[in-house]
Parts: structure tokens; C-alpha cells; sequence
């Protein structure tokens, strides 16, 4: 598994793992960085790394990038996506019966 620090400029990848104690993971999900996030990196410099996701930019210190464990962007296919939560639960049963319905 690659770390952020490692990643190309404009390469799209998925975040996979955060390693490093709770503190630096809360910080992280504090800002909208967790498993399943999609990031591109914007720029790089020696100490920071500047990074795009969810309509959203952040820069990072190199310690912090070296913490996000990527990999390859993972690109959904013609599943459904089903959404949970108090507020997707009606949602969801929409969802299946138009996907299923296409088949």
C-alpha cells in the first residue's frame, strides 16, 4: 500500500487505511479524511502536500500524508448505491426497486 506522501500530482486515488495513534485519525476524519475518501493531490512541496476531496482543499505536512495509507481509485460499477442512515432509509427501497426494475 502506498502513502500519500509517495503519490503523483493530479493522481486520483483512494484513501485506505490511517495509521498513527486516535489523535492523528480524529484529526484527520475532522477534516473530511477517512477510509473510502476519494483525493487528488493539487501540489507538493518539500514540508506539505495540498490535496482536494469531497468539493473540499486541505493541506497537509508531509508527517501527516505519511499517516494515509492509498490506493487506486476505486470506481463504482452499475451497483446501487444504498443509503443509510436516519435520513436514506426510505431512500434505499427506491433505489432497489429502480435497479432491479432495469434489469
Amino acid at each position: 500500500m502506498k502513502k500519500l506522501s509517495e503519490v503523483g500530482l493530479n493522481e486520483i486515488i483512494t484513501v485506505r487505511k490511517i495509521f498513527g495513534g486516535r489523535v492523528e485519525e480524529k484529526r484527520l476524519e475532522d477534516i473530511g479524511i477517512m477510509p473510502g475518501s476519494d483525493i487528488t493531490v493539487l501540489a507538493k512541496s518539500e514540508d506539505s502536500i495540498k490535496v482536494a476531496y469531497s468539493c473540499k482543499m486541505a493541506e497537509l505536512t508531509i508527517s501527516e500524508a505519511e499517516m494515509i495509507g492509498v490506493s487506486e481509485h476505486f470506481v463504482r460499477k452499475d451497483d446501487p448505491i444504498l443509503l443509510g442512515g436516519c435520513c436514506g432509509g426510505g431512500n434505499a427501497i427506491d433505489l432497489m426497486e429502480k435497479y432491479f426494475d432495469k434489469k
